[in-house]
């Protein structure tokens, strides 16, 4: 619960950006995300009740079971977070949170503009053409090797029988992560043709 209430408190102190007037004032250090564990102890109060039933099985919290449930947990609520991210990345921008999409968006938007601010209807075709041809493919990398990771922990399991219902979890993002993938990829070539 400290782990989770540290999250949010980081959030709220780091991830927030001053927006006025539709002017993104991007803020002279970006919140660093890192290995992205801040996404998952936002949301980690989910793994409770799973612990707890493996705890009263007889596996002991630090045991090699235990950790592998907390590491498929981690790994797929990282990715379902990625995923989120990339989805709500305007709705973020224009109320000021700096996202994990926004952050690698503002990292691709300064490799072409040297900007310390954004207008939001102005900047906005630009913003989006960068996100999807640049920032998505980076972000969607990452998601993708979270839910592997997760799978992989799920799969190294050996008090879970039938792992199916567990993995459902991990293909709600990874599922969509691919589908945005795909529809990036046609756009590629659909604009290759043209060029």
């Amino acid at each position: 619960m400290d782990a989770l209430d540290s999250a949010n408190v980081w959030e709220t102190t780091y991830c927030r950006a001053v927006v006025q007037e539709n002017i993104f004032i991007i803020p002279s250090k970006l919140p660093v995300y890192g290995d992205y564990l801040y996404k998952y102890q936002a949301a980690s109060g989910h793994i409770f009740g799973p612990v707890a039933l493996l705890c009263m099985q007889g596996h002991k919290i630090h045991s090699a079971e235990v950790q592998k449930l907390i590491t498929y947990f981690e790994q797929y609520l990282i990715a379902m977070q990625l995923s989120d991210d990339m989805h709500d990345w305007e709705e973020d921008l224009a109320r000021g949170h700096i996202s994990t999409a926004v952050v690698q968006l503002l990292k691709d938007y300064n490799k072409k503009n040297k900007k310390k601010e954004v207008h939001l209807e102005n900047d906005i075709d630009e913003l989006r053409q960068i996100f999807w041809f640049t920032t998505i493919p980076t972000l969607a990398k990452k998601a993708l090797t979270h839910t592997q990771q997760s799978r992989d922990a799920l799969y190294s399991m050996k008090s879970i029988k039938d792992v199916a219902p567990l993995e459902q979890f991990i293909l709600i993002p990874e599922n969509s992560i691919r589908e945005v993938l795909r529809n990036h990829q046609q756009s590629v070539q659909f604009l290759k043709n043209f060029i």
